[in-house]
Order: C-alpha cells, then sequence, then structure tokens
C-alpha cells in the first residue's frame, strides 16, 4: 500500500476585493480536492485580509521552504 503525500493547504482572502472566495469554501473545496487526489492535508496555512502586494508578510515564504525541506510534498490553493 502506498503512502499518501502530505500536503499543506493554504487559503488567501484578499481584504480589497469584496468578490473574494471565503476561506471556509476554500478550505471545503481544497478538502474535497485532497481526498480525490488521495492527499493527506497536514497543516493549513492561511493569509486572511492581506493584499496581494505585500508578499513577504504573506505565508508564501514557509510554504516554499517546507516544501524545501520535505516538509509537505504537494501544495493545494484556491
Amino acid at each position: 500500500m502506498s503512502q499518501s503525500q502530505r500536503a499543506v493547504a493554504y487559503v488567501r482572502v484578499s481584504k480589497t476585493h469584496d468578490e473574494s472566495i471565503s476561506p471556509e469554501l476554500q478550505r471545503h473545496e481544497i478538502e474535497q480536492y485532497a481526498k480525490r487526489r488521495g492527499l493527506d492535508i497536514v497543516e493549513y496555512l492561511e493569509d486572511l485580509d492581506e493584499s496581494g502586494r505585500q508578499f513577504t508578510k504573506r505565508k508564501v515564504s514557509r510554504i516554499i521552504e517546507g516544501v524545501k525541506n520535505g516538509q509537505w510534498d504537494a501544495v493545494i490553493l484556491w
């Protein structure tokens, strides 16, 4: 039996766009995707009400480091 891949789920909602997809909907869709693909979500990282212009303040760098260090095999996002 093969081991499922470890995934980090990333949810981001901009504070500047009213038509943004809610974090709850993003989490639900991410979980459904992971289930269909046999991915095991081991951590959720969220940037709520963060501007896309402030890249350094967001958790993207943590995700990149986690992938480089083998913490996660996959990243799932909306």
